[in-house]
């Protein structure tokens, strides 16, 4: 048949009719499941030092040994990644998942020696025939992670929609030459920890897009990473990692990697205004009950009504009843109160740990 799509070269553009299509659907290829699959760009954003790049590392990790990724099944397929933040310290974490029983043994993991810039022609067509070599010695690739967006970036303007659209494009390329996915390692803006820094061209391209937070509790570093957008599904649910240091065997010096924990312990939460306006209100309360009736402030407990008239808000008004209401149930929720059984009676959050609620109080 002339112009049949199977005697064009690939990459050609061509058309076909809708009701032709209908049965092409195919089921996801997934990489790792319900996570991300092939023919995807996918992005991991947080701030500096949040653990991003540990991250990464371990997906790239189960995707080359075709592992499974903290109780995801992933799919085994050779892996690349653009460490442009340095060699040296992925190798390093790398033993240190060796260490604890990650073997990259028979593993298809490729790590550069530099990072690229790809806006750069000539720099681009060198990514391009390594990667070609790459395939021609292990098969068709799975994943290729560019750590970070910045440090491969090349010479433009993250901010720029032209350039940012250049890079996309690029990345595209790559996607369809290769049927991979592209994960981009990146930081958050400066004003927006929520979104990606740089054009919105970035976030519009994403078909997978994953926040890395790290909150340090007790000592220790814990690392939550949130799915927040998934173009064509429900996002999944959140994972909750702790960092381990290790002692690297045989070397005079230290990694560490990320492992799973279900009983990540709470943090200190830091309260709205609204919140602290009730907290205040109550220890108000107590001290007054205190000094009218004696005993300790932790002996009284109160009513949503009797809060009434006592919580203000910034403009010094008496806040109304259903949004005292409103912010006791969000107090309870994130734990930052003390409250009786039925979450009818309240104590301020710094009486917890002194007394039980016992009902002789009201």
């Amino acid at each position: 048949i002339k112009n049949n799509p199977m005697h064009r070269p690939a990459g050609t553009l061509y058309f076909e009719r809708a009701d032709q299509v209908l049965g092409q659907i195919t089921e996801p290829e997934w990489l790792i499941k319900d996570i991300f699959e092939r023919e995807s760009l996918v992005a991991i954003f947080g701030k500096p030092k949040e653990g991003k790049s540990f991250v990464a590392l371990d997906m790239a990790v189960a995707i080359a040994r075709g592992a499974e990724y903290f109780g995801h099944e992933a799919t085994k397929a050779p892996v690349v990644m653009l460490v442009g933040e340095g060699k040296r310290g992925t190798i390093r974490r790398l033993s240190a998942l060796e260490q604890v029983g990650r073997s990259l043994i028979d593993a298809p993991l490729y790590l550069s020696n530099r990072g690229t810039r790809i806006l750069d022609e000539d720099e681009y067509q060198k990514l391009i025939d390594e990667l070609d070599i790459i395939c021609a010695r292990e098969g068709e690739i799975g994943c290729i992670i560019v750590d970070t967006l910045n440090r491969n970036f090349g010479a433009g303007s993250e901010n720029s929609t032209e350039d940012m659209t250049m890079f996309i494009s690029r990345l595209d390329n790559i996607i369809h030459k290769y049927k991979a996915c592209v994960v981009i390692v990146h930081h958050t803006g400066h004003n927006a920890s929520g979104r990606q820094r740089g054009s919105s061209v970035l976030g519009a391209s994403m078909d997978y897009e994953f926040q890395v937070a790290r909150e340090d509790i007790g000592g220790d570093m814990y690392v939550t990473l949130s799915q927040t957008l998934n173009k064509d599904g429900q996002g999944m649910a959140n994972l909750d990692f702790k960092f381990n240091e290790v002692d690297l065997l045989g070397y005079n010096m230290t990694s560490g990697y990320l492992d799973i924990v279900t009983d990540k312990p709470k943090g200190n939460i830091k309260m709205r205004s609204t919140h602290a306006e009730v907290d205040r209100a109550l220890r108000q309360l107590a001290l007054e009950k205190q000094s009218a009736e004696g005993g300790n402030p932790e002996d009284y407990w109160f009513s949503v009504g009797n809060l009434f008239g006592v919580c203000k808000t910034k403009a010094g008004n008496a806040m109304k009843r259903p949004n005292i209401d409103q912010y006791t149930k969000e107090m309870v929720e994130l734990d930052i109160i003390n409250h009786d059984a039925n979450n009818s009676l309240f104590q301020a959050n710094e009486y917890r740990n002194k007394v039980e609620f016992s009902g002789l109080y009201k």
